[in-house]
């Protein structure tokens, strides 16, 4: 009689809809829609050796072969996924409360579990980013905190498979691409700070690696002397961020803190300047400036953005990073229109910002023209505590005319004296 009463519904309901409509326990229904379905039912014991799982999967050895264990013998996704790392002799089902008991008696820690455990510990570091890195057979896992890598944890590869498609599910990206890049978000509360991950997935040889930047929603963006700039910088910022009209670049590694700086610098101007801005991720909300997200570059770019921020008459543009050739001419036009632009670069050194515009192919004379300063900066951990090293480098007259000449870079060094090249050589600063 069950099995004619649960054969009715099979084809308009899932088996799992079956168990949350409460039609049949969960112990009963599984074995007769198995049998319904021409497919072996098992109940994992002592017998069976742990492998790997994804979900309500399980693939395990029973003698010499590998078998698949699931509660949803359809679900091609997990199979697939499966089938790419392990060879699998037979697949069998099996309820999920079987497999879930099982996974525990083997002393696994479920998916949901390792994930939320990995962030909670980045977030309680304070770290920025979480690395993915492959290993054979094992996995690195490391944390970027005050722009350092850190190394967290080694993970086998048998609870690597569930993990990156847990993360993939749940930053709703395609389970089943394994040789393209992905990008995706996940939001959240993880011990105790509300926090936007942007992750990025990206083929490698050896597999897929991951990489999660971590935002925190609250974050207390602290004063320049909190940052550890000493006064005499600190006064030429503020004079260059008063500037009608240029371009001031800050360059530095990832995680040396380039957007903390410069939100310190606008969160004095909110009220009579107008600044609206273009990032990749936007890492602090600070109303009532006029943050954009670049979360598509092929639907709508830095290029794009920056044409349509022109139109909306801004005092200050922000772009997150120059990338490119296009964006950089772009950058170069709106500070030429009347418009003070802040922009980011990835170079050690303040000099090195302007190979960079050169290898963009952006003349020197053109820079020359806008060109208001670049801040370097760099952070360094020691013991207990966070040291800043700053170097501000300022176009005064003489380098705005070495500039204009289209004379060698190389040969900017003896123009370089102790008003337009200032340092702060590893000053404690507040970690943000």
């Amino acid at each position: 009689m069950l099995a004619e009463h649960t054969a009715a519904y099979v084809d308009n309901l899932s088996v799992q809809e079956l168990v949350q409509y409460q039609f049949v326990a969960q112990s009963k229904l599984y074995p007769v829609v198995a049998e319904i379905l021409g497919i072996r039912f098992v109940i994992p014991d002592q017998k069976w050796t742990y492998i790997h799982h994804e979900r309500d999967a399980l693939l395990a050895k029973y003698g010499v072969r590998n078998w698949l264990i699931m509660s949803d013998p359809f679900d091609v996704h997990i199979i697939d996924s499966i089938k790419r790392e392990y060879d699998v002799y037979q697949i069998v089902m099996s309820a999920p409360t079987y497999i879930q008991q099982f996974i525990h008696k083997a002393g696994v820690v479920l998916t949901d579990d390792l994930w939320t455990q990995f962030l909670e510990e980045a977030v309680k570091v304070g770290a920025t980013d979480i690395h993915f890195l492959h290993d054979d057979p094992m996995i690195h896992v490391q944390f970027r905190v005050h722009g350092v890598l850190q190394e967290h944890a080694m993970l086998g590869r048998e609870k690597w498979g569930a993990l990156i498609n847990q993360i993939k599910i749940r930053a709703l990206l395609d389970i089943t691409e394994t040789r393209r890049a992905q990008t995706g978000h996940i939001s959240g509360i993880f011990a105790g700070h509300t926090v936007n991950c942007r992750i990025a997935i990206h083929p490698t040889m050896l597999g897929e690696t991951v990489t999660i930047r971590i935002l925190y929603q609250h974050h207390h963006v602290g004063s320049l002397i909190e940052l550890g700039f000493e006064e005499v910088i600190i006064a030429e910022l503020d004079r260059i961020i008063n500037a009608p009209s240029g371009l001031f670049l800050i360059t530095g590694p990832t995680g040396s803190g380039k957007t903390t700086t410069l939100y310190s610098l606008f969160r004095q101007h909110l009220k009579d300047r107008k600044i609206m801005t273009l990032e990749d991720p936007v890492e602090y909300v600070l109303p009532p400036i006029q943050q954009t997200e670049i979360q598509h570059a092929e639907i709508f770019s830095y290029h794009d953005g920056l044409k349509s921020i022109l139109r909306h008459d801004p005092d200050v543009i922000f772009v997150g990073e120059i990338r490119d050739k296009e964006t950089a001419e772009l950058t170069l036009r709106a500070a030429m229109t009347g418009h003070l632009v802040c922009a980011t670069t990835h170079t050690h050194k303040a000099v090195d910002a302007l190979y960079r515009f050169l290898d963009f192919g952006i003349s020197q004379p053109a820079l020359g023209t806008q060109l208001l300063g670049v801040l370097a900066q760099q952070l360094h951990p020691s013991k207990n505590e966070l040291r800043l090293e700053a170097e501000l480098l300022l176009c005064d007259e003489p380098i705005r005319q070495h500039l204009l000449a289209n004379r060698s870079l190389y040969e900017l060094t003896p123009l370089l004296t102790s008003q337009n090249h200032l340092h702060t050589s590893f000053r404690e600063c507040a970690a943000g």
